[in-house]
């Protein structure tokens, strides 16, 4: 009977614990991913391949940029 005790003794234990763990809630602060900074830089990049369809070098196309003050970082 003692070892029978000894085991439902344990066995509440167990539940015990089992029952006092709470999961944690949290906030994800932090942004995978911009659709918006993705067509910003879609649109930057279409620039600069129709800049360079139309036969300019990157000198020009920089100084384009610098006069226009396109948004670089996109």
């Amino acid at each position: 009977m003692n070892v029978v005790n000894e085991i439902e003794i344990q066995r509440d234990k167990d539940e015990i614990k089992e029952k006092k763990f709470k999961p944690i809630q949290i906030t994800k602060k932090s942004k995978t991913y911009d659709i918006q900074a993705d067509e910003k830089f879609k649109e930057f990049y279409k620039f600069i391949k129709t800049e360079f369809d139309n036969g300019k070098n990157i000198f020009e196309i920089l100084e384009k940029i610098a006069k226009t003050k396109v948004d670089k970082i996109a």
